[in-house]
């Protein structure tokens, strides 16, 4: 049987925003959390992409 907890896409989606956030690299990160978001929309998600926003002053954006 599979774990629970997200799936692999979602994980990898995350630690790419984690990276590219803290290489001040967001911006790419942003189309990935979108296109994620499209197909498995999850608290956490909008939240890291919240994240992202905020990190680059896009507050018009949440």
């Amino acid at each position: 049987m599979p774990a629970a907890g997200p799936p692999l896409t979602e994980q990898a989606a995350f630690g790419l925003a984690r990276c590219a956030q803290t290489s001040g690299r967001a911006t790419e990160a942003i189309p990935v959390l979108e296109a994620l978001i499209r197909e498995w929309p999850t608290a956490q998600s909008w939240n890291q992409l919240g994240l992202l926003h905020d990190g680059l002053g896009n507050l018009a954006a949440g």
